[in-house]
């Protein structure tokens, strides 16, 4: 990792709350690598945003500054470049500044739709059903600490190595 932080901006806490418990969960199945895991996110700042017209406004200005942030959001049942997503990617550049989930986190990570306490549904998933849904969460945590820091961590190599 450079010495520049990563700046992650999230449409929706919920997601902030997936890193978290995914890294606790972590941490729990691989105890020997416990302090590599928590290392990995020490210089990452997950901004929850309210929204993705919030994140484009935080977006250019860590831009200004010559910050490469990254986003994380939910298509909302529509395509990767259709509608308000055409303008996200229209405005970082590059698809790989960004994470997206069909048509919302819930659903593409869990097969699950939810009106309503969606961090807690998230947390008690990962934490009671983790290798449910591991290849989407570990997809997720892999997007947000950085492809280099994951392969050091030498964990589920097998499973990624696939995608």
């Amino acid at each position: 990792m450079s010495w520049q932080a990563y700046v992650f901006f999230l449409a929706l806490l919920c997601i902030f709350c997936l890193q978290k418990t995914i890294k606790q969960k972590l941490k729990e199945i691989f105890p020997e690598k416990a302090d590599e895991i928590e290392n990995t996110a020490k210089d990452i700042s997950i901004i929850p945003c309210n929204g993705k017209l919030t994140q484009i406004a935080y977006y250019e200005v860590l831009k200004h500054f010559g910050i490469q942030a990254y986003l994380v959001h939910d298509l909302d049942g529509e395509g990767e470049d259709e509608g308000i997503n055409r303008n996200i990617l229209a405005r970082i550049g590059k698809e790989e500044y960004r994470l997206t989930h069909q048509k919302n986190f819930e659903d593409h990570i869990f097969g699950e739709s939810w009106s309503n306490d969606k961090p807690w549904k998230a947390m008690e998933k990962i934490l009671n059903n983790f290798d449910d849904y591991k290849e989407n969460l570990l997809r997720f945590y892999k997007f947000v600490i950085g492809e280099e820091s994951y392969n050091a961590l030498g964990i589920y190599q097998k499973e990624l190595s696939k995608k």
